[in-house]
């Protein structure tokens, strides 16, 4: 990878790390609290994010609530599995562009649970 890339990619993965602990702390909020594994496994995290979001479903929260955090950990999963595939291959600017696009939506849908929830 040429020098862009590398830090584009370190970069992601940075913020990848950041939106997990993120999702991790709110689930932690929740009157029937799902804890993340802090193994630092990837395939650990990818696992956790994608089993909470089936379980944020059956939280006793406003559907509102449900719905954002919900919303989060779909879009960092995609933004994870997209990042493996950014990864693996050949990298093309427009991966990169996509795995950010589902972060800022992940960070964004976060802000609408945590404000909710402060309420």
């Amino acid at each position: 990878m040429a020098d862009h890339e590398d830090e584009m990619a370190g970069y992601l993965a940075h913020t990848l790390f950041r939106a997990f602990m993120a999702i991790g702390m709110a689930c932690e909020t929740l009157p029937l609290p799902i804890r993340f594994p802090d193994d630092g496994n990837p395939a650990n995290a990818r696992q956790a994010v994608a089993r909470a979001a089936e379980l944020v479903t059956e939280q006793p929260i406003p559907l509102d609530m449900q719905a954002a955090l919900h919303a989060a950990c779909v879009h960092w999963v995609a933004a994870a599995d997209l990042l493996l595939v950014l990864l693996g291959n050949d990298y093309e600017e427009i991966r990169a562009e996509g795995v950010m696009g589902n972060l800022l939506y992940t960070y964004d849908v976060l802000r609408l649970f945590t404000e909710r929830n402060a309420e």
